[in-house]
């Protein structure tokens, strides 16, 4: 598998270390406007070669796939271009700035018999695929009634105060600014869940006063086909900085949290009064002390990283390719994402009203 890299910034090495580890992937460019950052990044890695024009990448390299690491703005030029040249499009969140581009890049890459594949990574954490199974499972979990996510930033981190202090920067210049950069992440936890037939109401609102961003969005929607409700909550100010979702069944609750790798399952209490109650706790206290030692032994040997489910999703989306089978993430539920971050965007403003 021949593989570009599209972008040289921070979270371009993530991806770049990421497919190093990963058997018969071979990076093989790496294609940056800025010819010292992409040089400095190829030669860091060992990438063979480094471009500043990305026709060139792909008209010398010929690669299998590209990854487009680069700000969201330019997405939609770059993977479509990269389409039209015959590679596969792995790209970060979130995947356009419309709902309508994302629409022409899925219709680009099913004409084209090529795949495309976002960045929402978290849906191949360890803890999602085994929630998503137990969710699969309705003599277990039921049916779906509500599902709450919670999203944390933090905007008192180096690239969180570059963005509060630049009116210019690129993040400010986004329809959807702060929230548009990183909601495809809770809302991906959600879309697999949901039909088309959504009702969404969103406010936004700048509670540090920055006067750059807001930094606080809260969204409600209802699925009027499966009657589900959902509410997002995404925060700049609360702590801990977190990720969390629950998933609310007729049979049973799931929480998922993200940020420390792990998830618990709450049931009805099998036995009555006082009894019921702490023979709960006690099976949901021997279920942390199980995940803690699993992962305890999992990022201390290295098995696990930040990244590894980047590294799975990118894993299957190759071997996707390779096998010319369906790419990992449903391209119905990538083009649901997109639609529900669209109207978000169309409801909200940037403080103090300005559009």
């Amino acid at each position: 598998m021949k593989v570009c890299i599209v972008g040289a910034g921070q979270i371009a090495e993530a991806h770049i270390e990421e497919v190093q580890k990963i058997k018969g992937a071979t990076i093989v460019g790496l294609c940056d406007l800025r010819k010292t950052p992409a040089q400095a990044l190829a030669d860091k890695y060992n990438i063979a070669a480094s471009y500043i024009s990305i026709d060139e990448m792909l008209e010398v390299a010929k690669p299998d796939v590209v990854h487009i690491t680069t700000p969201p703005g330019s997405h939609f030029f770059l993977a479509l271009k990269i389409l039209q040249g015959g590679s596969s499009v792995y790209i970060e969140k979130p995947v356009t700035l419309t709902a309508e581009e994302s629409e022409k890049l899925i219709a680009v890459a099913k004409d084209s018999n090529l795949k495309l594949c976002p960045g929402t990574h978290r849906l191949r954490s360890f803890e999602t695929i085994e929630v998503f199974k137990a969710i699969n499972e309705e003599s277990r979990f039921g049916e779906m009634i509500h599902m709450d996510a919670v999203f944390g930033y933090n905007l008192n981190g180096i690239f969180g105060k570059l963005v509060t202090s630049n009116p210019d920067h690129w993040i400010a210049k986004l329809p959807g600014q702060l929230f548009q950069n990183n909601i495809s992440h809770p809302i991906a936890m959600l879309t697999p869940f949901l039909s088309d037939d959504l009702e969404i109401t969103s406010f936004a609102f700048d509670r540090s006063n920055n006067g750059v961003v807001n930094d606080e969005l809260r969204v409600q929607i209802f699925d009027r086909k499966n009657k589900v409700t959902c509410s997002i909550l995404f925060t700049s100010n609360a702590l801990p900085v977190q990720f969390v979702v629950r998933y609310f069944g007729s049979k049973s609750t799931i929480n998922l949290n993200l940020t420390e790798h792990f998830w618990m399952e709450d049931t009805a209490p099998t036995f009555p009064g006082g009894l019921g109650l702490s023979l709960n706790i006690r099976a949901r206290a021997k279920k942390l002390k199980t995940q803690y030692w699993t992962n305890f032994k999992a990022f201390w040997l290295g098995r696990e990283t930040f990244f590894s489910d980047m590294k799975r999703l990118v894993e299957e989306f190759y071997q996707s390719i390779e096998t010319k089978t369906d790419a990992p993430i449903p391209y119905n539920e990538i083009q649901r994402t997109s639609n529900i971050i669209d109207k978000i965007c169309q409801q909200i403003s940037s403080p103090g009203g300005k559009s």
